[in-house]
C-alpha cells in the first residue's frame, strides 16, 4: 500500500517542482510535507493559495488510494478549501484522512498546518470527494 503511494507521488512532477515530499503514510492517512521556499509565495510574501489547495488535494486523495484496489487510482471529483490565517513556517504539513470510504467514492478531510520552530498552528482545512478510478497506465494527447 505504502509503495504504491511512493510510486503514484514520485511520479508527479508538480510535486517535485514545489519542492513537496510525503510524509507518514497508513492505511486512510497521507501527509505531505512542504519546507518554506520564497518560490512558492504570492505577491505579500504568503503561500500561494494554489499550492495550499495543491497539498490539501493530493493528501486526500493519497490517504483515499491507500484504501483502493491496486487497478484503482483517485480522481478528484469535488474540493473545498478554508483558509484560516498564514503565519511564518519552516514548513506546511497536509494532513489527509479518510473519513467514509464506499466502493467507488471516498470523503475526505485535510488539515494543514504550518510549522515554526517545532509548533503547529492549524491554517486552512478542506474537504474532498475522492473517485475511485480504472487505472490508466499512460496518457498521450
Amino acid at each position: 500500500m505504502i509503495k504504491k503511494i511512493e510510486t503514484s507521488f514520485n511520479n508527479q512532477i508538480f510535486m517535485k517542482t514545489i519542492g513537496a515530499y510525503l510524509g507518514k503514510t497508513k492505511s486512510g492517512y497521507c501527509e505531505i510535507i512542504l519546507p518554506f521556499n520564497e518560490k512558492i509565495s504570492q505577491q505579500h510574501g504568503l503561500v500561494h493559495g494554489g499550492i495550499l489547495s495543491t497539498i490539501a488535494d493530493n493528501s486526500c486523495a493519497f490517504a483515499a488510494f491507500s484504501l483502493m484496489k491496486d487497478t484503482f487510482q483517485p480522481l478528484t471529483i469535488e474540493f473545498k478549501i478554508n483558509f484560516l490565517s498564514q503565519n511564518l513556517f519552516q514548513k506546511l504539513i497536509a494532513k489527509g484522512f479518510v473519513l467514509r470510504a464506499g466502493k467507488l467514492i471516498t470523503h475526505t478531510k485535510s488539515e494543514i498546518f504550518s510549522v515554526f520552530e517545532k509548533k503547529e498552528t492549524l491554517i486552512a482545512f478542506s474537504t474532498a470527494t475522492i473517485k475511485s478510478s480504472k487505472s490508466i497506465k499512460e496518457l498521450k494527447i
